[in-house]
Protein backbone atom coordinates (compact mmCIF):
# COMPACT_ATOMS: atom_id res chain seq x y z
CA UNK A 1 0.00 0.00 0.00
CA UNK A 2 1.37 3.37 -1.07
CA UNK A 3 1.22 6.11 1.48
CA UNK A 4 -0.49 9.25 0.10
CA UNK A 5 -0.31 12.71 1.67
CA UNK A 6 -2.86 15.32 0.70
CA UNK A 7 -2.21 18.98 1.45
CA UNK A 8 -5.26 20.77 2.84
CA UNK A 9 -5.56 24.53 2.20
CA UNK A 10 -7.31 26.40 5.01
CA UNK A 11 -10.49 28.23 3.93
CA UNK A 12 -10.78 31.94 4.54
CA UNK A 13 -14.04 33.03 6.12
CA UNK A 14 -15.46 36.12 7.92
CA UNK A 15 -17.22 36.14 11.23
CA UNK A 16 -20.77 37.43 10.88
CA UNK A 17 -20.95 41.16 11.70
CA UNK A 18 -23.13 41.79 14.71
CA UNK A 19 -25.73 44.44 13.90
CA UNK A 20 -25.81 47.24 16.42
CA UNK A 21 -29.14 48.28 17.90
CA UNK A 22 -30.16 51.78 16.89
CA UNK A 23 -31.05 53.53 20.13
CA UNK A 24 -32.67 56.94 20.56
CA UNK A 25 -33.35 58.85 23.77
CA UNK A 26 -36.31 61.02 24.79
CA UNK A 27 -36.26 63.77 27.43
CA UNK A 28 -38.90 66.24 28.57
CA UNK A 29 -39.55 68.95 31.15
CA UNK A 30 -43.00 70.40 31.72
CA UNK A 31 -42.18 74.06 32.44
CA UNK A 32 -39.85 76.69 31.01
CA UNK A 33 -38.34 77.69 34.36
CA UNK A 34 -34.56 77.97 34.52
CA UNK A 35 -34.15 75.04 36.89
CA UNK A 36 -36.27 72.85 34.60
CA UNK A 37 -34.27 73.94 31.57
CA UNK A 38 -31.08 72.97 33.39
CA UNK A 39 -32.67 69.58 34.13
CA UNK A 40 -33.38 69.10 30.44
CA UNK A 41 -29.79 69.91 29.50
CA UNK A 42 -28.59 67.41 32.10
CA UNK A 43 -30.90 64.71 30.69
CA UNK A 44 -29.68 65.36 27.15
CA UNK A 45 -26.01 65.15 28.14
CA UNK A 46 -26.57 62.00 30.23
CA UNK A 47 -28.48 60.05 27.55
CA UNK A 48 -26.03 60.97 24.79
CA UNK A 49 -23.14 59.63 26.86
CA UNK A 50 -25.18 56.64 28.11
CA UNK A 51 -25.97 55.40 24.59
CA UNK A 52 -22.60 56.10 22.98
CA UNK A 53 -20.73 54.18 25.70
CA UNK A 54 -22.45 50.92 24.74
CA UNK A 55 -20.54 48.97 22.06
CA UNK A 56 -23.65 47.11 20.95
CA UNK A 57 -25.70 50.31 20.56
CA UNK A 58 -25.69 52.88 17.79
CA UNK A 59 -26.76 56.42 18.67
CA UNK A 60 -29.93 57.17 16.67
CA UNK A 61 -30.68 60.63 17.98
CA UNK A 62 -31.89 62.64 20.92
CA UNK A 63 -35.50 63.88 20.98
CA UNK A 64 -36.89 66.29 23.56
CA UNK A 65 -39.69 68.71 24.47
CA UNK A 66 -39.01 71.82 26.55
CA UNK A 67 -41.82 73.31 28.66
CA UNK A 68 -44.52 70.96 27.32
CA UNK A 69 -47.01 69.01 29.45
CA UNK A 70 -47.05 65.23 29.11
CA UNK A 71 -50.84 64.95 29.42
CA UNK A 72 -51.34 64.98 25.66
CA UNK A 73 -49.35 64.37 22.48
CA UNK A 74 -50.59 67.67 21.11
CA UNK A 75 -47.79 70.25 20.73
CA UNK A 76 -45.15 67.66 21.73
CA UNK A 77 -43.17 68.04 18.53
CA UNK A 78 -40.12 66.14 19.78
CA UNK A 79 -42.17 63.18 21.01
CA UNK A 80 -44.27 62.97 17.82
CA UNK A 81 -41.13 63.15 15.64
CA UNK A 82 -39.56 60.35 17.72
CA UNK A 83 -42.55 58.02 17.25
CA UNK A 84 -42.76 58.84 13.53
CA UNK A 85 -39.05 58.07 12.98
CA UNK A 86 -39.37 54.83 14.96
CA UNK A 87 -42.36 53.64 12.92
CA UNK A 88 -40.43 54.46 9.74
CA UNK A 89 -37.76 51.96 10.78
CA UNK A 90 -35.05 54.40 11.87
CA UNK A 91 -35.01 53.34 15.55
CA UNK A 92 -34.90 49.93 17.28
CA UNK A 93 -35.04 51.00 20.92
CA UNK A 94 -36.13 54.13 22.81
CA UNK A 95 -34.61 55.00 26.18
CA UNK A 96 -36.23 57.47 28.56
CA UNK A 97 -35.94 58.42 32.23
CA UNK A 98 -39.37 57.30 33.44
CA UNK A 99 -42.97 56.61 32.44
CA UNK A 100 -44.03 60.11 33.53
CA UNK A 101 -41.39 61.68 31.23
CA UNK A 102 -42.70 59.57 28.33
CA UNK A 103 -46.38 60.44 28.92
CA UNK A 104 -48.77 61.17 31.80
CA UNK A 105 -51.80 59.96 29.89
CA UNK A 106 -52.43 56.21 30.35
CA UNK A 107 -54.24 55.85 27.03
CA UNK A 108 -51.43 57.61 25.12
CA UNK A 109 -48.76 55.54 26.85
CA UNK A 110 -50.34 52.14 26.24
CA UNK A 111 -51.53 52.82 22.67
CA UNK A 112 -48.13 54.23 21.63
CA UNK A 113 -46.18 51.36 23.20
CA UNK A 114 -48.44 48.74 21.57
CA UNK A 115 -47.99 50.40 18.20
CA UNK A 116 -44.19 50.38 18.63
CA UNK A 117 -44.22 46.83 19.99
CA UNK A 118 -46.09 45.67 16.89
CA UNK A 119 -43.10 46.83 14.83
CA UNK A 120 -40.61 45.18 17.16
CA UNK A 121 -39.54 48.49 18.71
CA UNK A 122 -38.99 48.57 22.46
CA UNK A 123 -39.04 51.32 25.06
CA UNK A 124 -36.85 51.13 28.16
CA UNK A 125 -37.87 53.11 31.25
CA UNK A 126 -34.81 53.49 33.44
CA UNK A 127 -36.42 54.48 36.73
CA UNK A 128 -38.96 51.64 36.70
CA UNK A 129 -36.53 49.21 35.00
CA UNK A 130 -39.21 48.18 32.50
CA UNK A 131 -38.51 46.99 28.95
CA UNK A 132 -41.69 46.95 26.87
CA UNK A 133 -40.59 43.96 24.75
CA UNK A 134 -40.74 41.89 27.93
CA UNK A 135 -44.01 39.90 27.85
CA UNK A 136 -44.78 40.75 31.48
CA UNK A 137 -44.15 44.47 31.12
CA UNK A 138 -47.57 45.64 29.92
CA UNK A 139 -49.37 44.73 33.16
CA UNK A 140 -46.85 46.65 35.27
CA UNK A 141 -46.72 49.47 32.73
CA UNK A 142 -50.50 49.96 32.79
CA UNK A 143 -50.46 50.26 36.58
CA UNK A 144 -47.51 52.66 36.58
CA UNK A 145 -49.05 54.82 33.83
CA UNK A 146 -52.32 54.98 35.77
CA UNK A 147 -50.43 56.20 38.83
CA UNK A 148 -48.67 58.88 36.73
CA UNK A 149 -52.02 60.03 35.30
CA UNK A 150 -53.61 60.10 38.75
CA UNK A 151 -50.73 62.21 40.00
CA UNK A 152 -51.38 64.70 37.20
CA UNK A 153 -55.08 64.78 38.07
CA UNK A 154 -54.23 65.49 41.69
CA UNK A 155 -51.83 68.28 40.74
CA UNK A 156 -54.44 69.76 38.40
CA UNK A 157 -57.12 69.70 41.10
CA UNK A 158 -54.79 71.39 43.57
CA UNK A 159 -54.00 74.12 41.04
CA UNK A 160 -57.69 74.55 40.26
CA UNK A 161 -58.54 74.84 43.96
CA UNK A 162 -55.81 77.45 44.39
CA UNK A 163 -57.13 79.50 41.47
CA UNK A 164 -60.73 79.36 42.70
CA UNK A 165 -59.62 80.38 46.18
CA UNK A 166 -57.77 83.38 44.72
CA UNK A 167 -60.91 84.29 42.73
CA UNK A 168 -63.00 84.19 45.90
CA UNK A 169 -60.41 86.44 47.58
CA UNK A 170 -60.67 88.91 44.70
CA UNK A 171 -57.09 88.43 43.47
CA UNK A 172 -56.80 89.58 39.86
CA UNK A 173 -54.22 88.34 37.38
CA UNK A 174 -53.97 88.34 33.59
CA UNK A 175 -51.62 86.78 30.99
CA UNK A 176 -49.40 89.89 30.99
CA UNK A 177 -47.34 88.94 27.92
CA UNK A 178 -50.52 88.85 25.81
CA UNK A 179 -52.64 91.46 27.61
CA UNK A 180 -52.60 94.89 25.98
CA UNK A 181 -52.28 97.97 28.18
CA UNK A 182 -50.97 96.54 31.46
CA UNK A 183 -47.68 95.28 32.90
CA UNK A 184 -47.13 93.08 35.95
CA UNK A 185 -46.31 95.06 39.09
CA UNK A 186 -43.94 94.09 41.88
CA UNK A 187 -46.66 92.17 43.71
CA UNK A 188 -48.48 90.86 40.64
CA UNK A 189 -50.83 93.85 40.37
CA UNK A 190 -51.86 95.50 37.08
CA UNK A 191 -49.76 98.56 36.20
CA UNK A 192 -50.74 100.72 33.21
CA UNK A 193 -48.34 100.56 30.27
CA UNK A 194 -48.52 104.14 28.96
CA UNK A 195 -47.59 103.33 25.36
CA UNK A 196 -49.95 100.36 25.04
CA UNK A 197 -52.70 102.35 26.77
CA UNK A 198 -52.68 104.77 23.82
CA UNK A 199 -53.65 101.88 21.51
CA UNK A 200 -56.55 100.92 23.78
CA UNK A 201 -57.71 104.56 23.88
CA UNK A 202 -57.47 104.74 20.07
CA UNK A 203 -59.69 101.65 19.71
CA UNK A 204 -62.34 103.02 22.06
CA UNK A 205 -62.25 106.42 20.34
CA UNK A 206 -63.16 104.67 17.09
CA UNK A 207 -65.89 102.61 18.74
CA UNK A 208 -67.69 105.71 20.10
CA UNK A 209 -68.75 107.12 16.67
CA UNK A 210 -69.86 103.62 15.59
CA UNK A 211 -66.85 101.75 14.21
CA UNK A 212 -67.37 98.00 14.56
CA UNK A 213 -64.63 95.50 15.44
CA UNK A 214 -63.78 94.67 11.83
CA UNK A 215 -63.42 98.34 10.91
CA UNK A 216 -61.23 99.02 13.96
CA UNK A 217 -59.10 96.00 13.01
CA UNK A 218 -58.61 97.55 9.58
CA UNK A 219 -57.63 100.94 11.02
CA UNK A 220 -55.10 99.36 13.40
CA UNK A 221 -53.44 97.52 10.53
CA UNK A 222 -53.53 100.61 8.29
CA UNK A 223 -51.68 102.56 11.00
CA UNK A 224 -49.12 99.73 11.49
CA UNK A 225 -50.13 99.17 15.11
CA UNK A 226 -48.64 95.91 16.44
CA UNK A 227 -50.59 93.33 18.47
CA UNK A 228 -49.49 92.37 22.03
CA UNK A 229 -47.66 89.46 20.38
CA UNK A 230 -45.81 91.94 18.11
CA UNK A 231 -47.70 90.82 14.99
CA UNK A 232 -48.88 93.08 12.19
CA UNK A 233 -52.24 91.37 11.65
CA UNK A 234 -55.02 91.80 14.21
CA UNK A 235 -57.83 89.31 14.61
CA UNK A 236 -61.48 90.32 14.80
CA UNK A 237 -61.79 88.32 18.06
CA UNK A 238 -58.87 90.18 19.71
CA UNK A 239 -60.36 93.60 18.92
CA UNK A 240 -63.79 92.56 20.15
CA UNK A 241 -62.30 91.16 23.37
CA UNK A 242 -60.54 94.46 24.15
CA UNK A 243 -63.67 96.52 23.49
CA UNK A 244 -65.73 94.36 25.86
CA UNK A 245 -63.18 93.72 28.64
CA UNK A 246 -64.15 95.31 31.96
CA UNK A 247 -60.51 95.43 33.11
CA UNK A 248 -59.94 98.55 31.02
CA UNK A 249 -62.28 100.51 33.31
CA UNK A 250 -60.48 99.27 36.43
CA UNK A 251 -62.78 96.36 37.32
CA UNK A 252 -62.33 92.60 36.97
CA UNK A 253 -64.77 89.73 36.43
CA UNK A 254 -63.19 86.52 37.71
CA UNK A 255 -63.78 82.89 36.67
CA UNK A 256 -65.23 83.67 33.23
CA UNK A 257 -64.27 80.15 32.14
CA UNK A 258 -63.06 76.91 33.68
CA UNK A 259 -61.23 73.72 32.69
CA UNK A 260 -63.55 70.76 32.09
CA UNK A 261 -60.91 68.11 31.26
CA UNK A 262 -57.50 68.12 32.91
CA UNK A 263 -56.10 65.78 30.24
CA UNK A 264 -57.05 67.81 27.17
CA UNK A 265 -57.00 71.19 29.01
CA UNK A 266 -60.38 71.87 27.34
CA UNK A 267 -61.98 75.05 28.66
CA UNK A 268 -65.61 76.10 28.77
CA UNK A 269 -67.30 79.46 29.19
CA UNK A 270 -68.73 79.71 32.70
CA UNK A 271 -72.50 79.79 32.22
CA UNK A 272 -73.41 79.77 35.91
CA UNK A 273 -71.93 76.28 36.49
CA UNK A 274 -69.50 77.94 38.93
CA UNK A 275 -69.71 81.22 40.87
CA UNK A 276 -68.25 84.37 39.32
CA UNK A 277 -66.68 87.21 41.28
CA UNK A 278 -66.76 90.88 40.29
CA UNK A 279 -64.08 93.19 41.72
CA UNK A 280 -64.66 96.94 41.38
CA UNK A 281 -61.85 99.52 41.34
CA UNK A 282 -59.16 96.84 41.49
CA UNK A 283 -56.56 98.75 39.47
CA UNK A 284 -55.98 101.96 37.54
CA UNK A 285 -58.37 102.35 34.62
CA UNK A 286 -57.29 103.15 31.06
CA UNK A 287 -60.82 103.95 29.86
CA UNK A 288 -63.23 105.99 31.96
CA UNK A 289 -66.22 104.10 33.33
CA UNK A 290 -68.66 106.30 31.39
CA UNK A 291 -66.91 105.73 28.05
CA UNK A 292 -66.51 101.98 28.64
CA UNK A 293 -70.18 101.55 29.60
CA UNK A 294 -71.26 103.57 26.55
CA UNK A 295 -69.22 101.35 24.19
CA UNK A 296 -70.91 98.29 25.74
CA UNK A 297 -74.31 99.81 24.93
CA UNK A 298 -73.58 100.02 21.19
CA UNK A 299 -72.94 97.08 18.85
CA UNK A 300 -69.20 96.68 18.23
CA UNK A 301 -69.55 93.30 16.56
CA UNK A 302 -69.70 93.12 12.79
CA UNK A 303 -73.25 92.79 11.49
CA UNK A 304 -74.25 92.79 7.83
CA UNK A 305 -77.59 94.26 8.83
CA UNK A 306 -75.97 97.20 10.59
CA UNK A 307 -77.44 100.44 9.22
CA UNK A 308 -74.99 102.44 7.12
CA UNK A 309 -75.24 106.17 6.53
CA UNK A 310 -75.30 105.55 2.76
CA UNK A 311 -77.70 102.57 2.68
CA UNK A 312 -80.17 103.23 -0.13
CA UNK A 313 -78.08 106.12 -1.46
CA UNK A 314 -75.80 104.32 -3.97
CA UNK A 315 -77.36 103.70 -7.40
CA UNK A 316 -76.17 101.75 -10.43
CA UNK A 317 -76.00 103.80 -13.64
CA UNK A 318 -76.15 100.57 -15.69
CA UNK A 319 -79.56 99.33 -14.53
CA UNK A 320 -80.92 101.92 -12.11
CA UNK A 321 -81.04 99.60 -9.08
CA UNK A 322 -79.45 100.52 -5.78
CA UNK A 323 -76.43 98.87 -4.16
CA UNK A 324 -76.78 96.71 -1.06
CA UNK A 325 -74.19 95.63 1.49
CA UNK A 326 -72.94 92.04 1.47
CA UNK A 327 -70.16 90.07 3.08
CA UNK A 328 -67.21 88.39 1.31
CA UNK A 329 -65.52 85.37 2.93
CA UNK A 330 -67.33 85.52 6.32
CA UNK A 331 -65.35 82.47 7.46
CA UNK A 332 -62.14 84.54 7.55
CA UNK A 333 -62.29 86.51 10.83
CA UNK A 334 -65.67 88.02 10.01
CA UNK A 335 -64.93 88.59 6.31
CA UNK A 336 -65.21 91.91 4.48
CA UNK A 337 -68.29 94.03 3.77
CA UNK A 338 -68.68 95.38 0.22
CA UNK A 339 -71.47 96.81 -1.96
CA UNK A 340 -73.22 95.01 -4.82
CA UNK A 341 -75.91 95.99 -7.34
CA UNK A 342 -79.29 94.49 -6.36
CA UNK A 343 -79.74 93.13 -9.90
CA UNK A 344 -76.51 91.13 -9.73
CA UNK A 345 -78.42 87.84 -9.39
CA UNK A 346 -81.65 88.93 -11.09
CA UNK A 347 -82.39 86.16 -13.61
CA UNK A 348 -84.55 88.33 -15.87
CA UNK A 349 -82.50 91.53 -15.76
CA UNK A 350 -79.05 90.44 -14.61
CA UNK A 351 -76.63 93.35 -14.09
CA UNK A 352 -72.90 92.80 -14.53
CA UNK A 353 -71.73 95.83 -12.57
CA UNK A 354 -68.73 94.83 -10.46
CA UNK A 355 -69.07 95.19 -6.70
CA UNK A 356 -67.57 98.13 -4.80
CA UNK A 357 -65.03 97.78 -2.01
CA UNK A 358 -66.50 99.22 1.18
CA UNK A 359 -63.21 100.91 2.13
CA UNK A 360 -62.92 102.53 -1.30
CA UNK A 361 -66.47 103.89 -1.02
CA UNK A 362 -65.50 105.50 2.31
CA UNK A 363 -62.38 107.06 0.79
CA UNK A 364 -64.28 108.40 -2.21
CA UNK A 365 -66.90 110.05 0.05
CA UNK A 366 -64.14 111.86 1.96
CA UNK A 367 -62.41 112.95 -1.27
CA UNK A 368 -65.71 114.20 -2.71
CA UNK A 369 -66.41 116.21 0.43
CA UNK A 370 -62.88 117.67 0.26
CA UNK A 371 -63.42 118.67 -3.35
CA UNK A 372 -66.61 120.50 -2.40
CA UNK A 373 -64.98 122.15 0.60
CA UNK A 374 -62.05 123.45 -1.48
CA UNK A 375 -64.47 125.22 -3.81
CA UNK A 376 -66.80 126.61 -1.11
CA UNK A 377 -65.27 129.70 0.50
CA UNK A 378 -68.54 130.31 2.32
CA UNK A 379 -68.20 126.97 4.12
CA UNK A 380 -64.56 127.65 4.99
CA UNK A 381 -65.60 130.99 6.53
CA UNK A 382 -68.27 129.24 8.63
CA UNK A 383 -65.73 126.67 9.85
CA UNK A 384 -63.33 129.52 10.69
CA UNK A 385 -66.02 131.29 12.74
CA UNK A 386 -66.93 128.10 14.58
CA UNK A 387 -63.36 127.03 15.34
CA UNK A 388 -61.68 130.42 15.71
CA UNK A 389 -58.97 129.37 13.22
CA UNK A 390 -57.85 131.65 10.36
CA UNK A 391 -59.57 130.73 7.08
CA UNK A 392 -56.24 130.60 5.18
CA UNK A 393 -54.90 128.04 7.69
CA UNK A 394 -58.01 125.90 7.18
CA UNK A 395 -57.53 126.10 3.41
CA UNK A 396 -53.85 125.12 3.67
CA UNK A 397 -54.78 122.18 5.91
CA UNK A 398 -57.42 120.95 3.46
CA UNK A 399 -54.98 121.17 0.56
CA UNK A 400 -52.13 119.57 2.48
CA UNK A 401 -53.75 116.58 4.18
CA UNK A 402 -54.94 113.67 2.03
CA UNK A 403 -58.46 112.32 2.49
CA UNK A 404 -57.15 108.93 3.62
CA UNK A 405 -55.57 110.54 6.70
CA UNK A 406 -58.93 111.62 8.07
CA UNK A 407 -59.61 108.32 9.79
CA UNK A 408 -63.29 107.85 10.56
CA UNK A 409 -64.54 111.14 9.05
CA UNK A 410 -66.54 109.29 6.42
CA UNK A 411 -69.02 108.15 9.10
CA UNK A 412 -70.02 111.75 9.70
CA UNK A 413 -69.82 112.65 6.02
CA UNK A 414 -72.20 109.82 5.08
CA UNK A 415 -75.04 111.73 6.75
CA UNK A 416 -74.72 114.69 4.33
CA UNK A 417 -74.63 112.54 1.17
CA UNK A 418 -77.91 112.65 -0.75
CA UNK A 419 -77.07 110.02 -3.37
CA UNK A 420 -74.20 108.48 -5.35
CA UNK A 421 -74.52 107.28 -8.93
CA UNK A 422 -71.92 104.73 -10.03
CA UNK A 423 -71.04 104.18 -13.70
CA UNK A 424 -69.72 100.92 -15.18
CA UNK A 425 -66.08 102.01 -14.84
CA UNK A 426 -66.77 102.97 -11.19
CA UNK A 427 -66.65 106.71 -11.86
CA UNK A 428 -69.21 108.12 -9.46
CA UNK A 429 -71.23 111.30 -9.16
CA UNK A 430 -71.79 112.55 -5.61
CA UNK A 431 -74.67 114.83 -4.66
CA UNK A 432 -74.82 116.29 -1.13
CA UNK A 433 -77.94 117.40 0.73
CA UNK A 434 -77.27 121.10 0.03
CA UNK A 435 -77.07 120.43 -3.72
CA UNK A 436 -73.25 120.47 -3.95
CA UNK A 437 -71.81 117.98 -6.44
CA UNK A 438 -68.50 116.23 -7.00
CA UNK A 439 -67.11 113.45 -9.18
CA UNK A 440 -64.76 110.76 -7.88
CA UNK A 441 -63.57 107.34 -8.98
CA UNK A 442 -64.35 104.46 -6.61
CA UNK A 443 -61.47 102.01 -6.97
CA UNK A 444 -62.84 98.50 -7.45
CA UNK A 445 -61.68 95.08 -8.54
CA UNK A 446 -59.72 96.41 -11.49
CA UNK A 447 -61.88 94.49 -13.97
CA UNK A 448 -64.07 96.06 -16.66
CA UNK A 449 -67.70 94.96 -16.31
CA UNK A 450 -69.59 93.39 -19.15
CA UNK A 451 -72.49 95.25 -20.70
CA UNK A 452 -75.70 95.21 -18.69
CA UNK A 453 -78.48 93.04 -20.14
CA UNK A 454 -81.27 94.93 -18.32
CA UNK A 455 -83.30 97.58 -20.03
Amino acid sequence: MVKEVVKLTPRTFKLPKIKKIRVAAYARVSTEKDEQHNSLEAQKAYFTKYIKERNDWQFAGLYYDDGISGLSRKNRDGFNRLIEDALQGKIDLIVTKSISRFARNTLDTISTIRKLKGRGIGVFFQKENIHTLDTKSEFVLTLMSSFAQEESRSISENCTWGKRKSFADGKVTVPFTRFLGYDRGEHGELIVNKEEAKIVEFMYSLAIPGFNASEIKRELEANNVKTPSDLCDWSYQAVHAILTNEKYKGDALLQKSFTVNFLTKEKKKNECELPKYYVENDHEAIISRAVHDYVQSIPVSESINKVSGISGKIFCAMCGAYFGRFRIHPEQCGGRVDWRCKNKWNKEHKCHMRHLYDTKVHESITRAAFDVLKKRKDLIEKIANLTGLPSDKITRTINKVSASEFVGNYKLLETIVKHITVKENHDAGFTFIDGSKANEHIAGTGKTPRKCTSK
